[in-house]
């Protein structure tokens, strides 16, 4: 229906839907609606909206801490209707309220919700269930054979450095999705399971910085394929694209 990470006006999200024009703007001007089994979230994050209220939606790592109109409570029936589980969540967002045109960062479900007047709920992404299919070879000289134990559980304690969605966004609309190293293109090698899949990668690594701090989607991240990803992250400090482009290159 909609991609990912690619910008739409709401004019463009009416021609998506064939939204007839007597059930256009209104409630879709109002922060959040719904529509034919689903639903919508136009949130502005990190600005005031266009009328001037601040409603301090605001990304905390992957996660929308997210405010509904002022008198808003769970119980609501608009608030009801967007949080069902048999009604599709989608979120649009944008960090400029002077702008037509919203970021679309996929589905998304509640993880909270809590308070009123507003109600404040935390969205997070939704994610596919993968199977995991174990399947036994059939033929051969089995006798010969070595049979090796994996999968036991180990606990660690790691460091998760949280990456804002919306600034992978920007950095893929402004860039798109060809590998700036090596300008592989998973969409022009695998077809339509490729498309809009790409890494992206901080010049300045997380680990490194070791806080909370801005993030400049242009000037500090590009996207690139999982191989050239990995070759940047060879050294501590990291190879610079140029470098691994002479390397690559030579």
């Amino acid at each position: 229906m909609f991609q990912v990470n690619h910008q739409y006006t709401k004019k463009d999200i009416y021609d998506v839907l064939g939204v007839p024009k007597e059930r256009q703007a209104g409630n879709w001007n109002t922060g959040y609606t719904s529509y034919d089994n689903h639903s919508f979230i136009f949130a502005n994050v990190d600005t005031i909206s266009r009328t001037g209220h601040d409603h301090n939606n605001h990304f905390h790592g992957e996660d929308l801490i997210w405010y509904g109109k002022k008198g808003s409570h769970p119980a609501q029936p608009s608030i009801q209707k967007l949080t069902a589980t048999d009604f599709k969540t989608h979120l649009f967002v944008r960090r400029d309220s002077s702008n037509t045109a919203f970021i679309y960062l996929g589905e998304v479900v509640p993880k909270k919700i809590e308070g009123e007047n507003p109600v404040k709920i935390i969205w997070c992404a939704t994610t596919d269930l993968e199977e995991d299919v174990s399947e036994s070879e059939q033929g051969g000289n089995n006798s010969s054979v070595s049979v090796y134990r994996e999968g036991k559980t180990k606990r660690a304690s790691v460091n998760i450095y949280e990456r804002n969605p919306l600034a992978r966004a920007e950095c893929l609309n402004y860039y798109g999705y060809n590998c700036v190293v090596c300008d592989f293109n998973f969409e022009r090698v695998y077809g339509e399971i490729g498309k809009n899949y790409i890494h992206v990668h901080h010049l300045y690594p997380l680990k490194d910085i070791g806080n909370e701090h801005e993030v400049h989607p242009i000037k500090d991240l590009r996207p690139v394929c999982p191989n050239c990803h990995a070759m940047l992250h060879k050294k501590r400090d990291l190879y610079s694209i140029e470098e691994l482009q002479a390397i690559l290159n030579h």
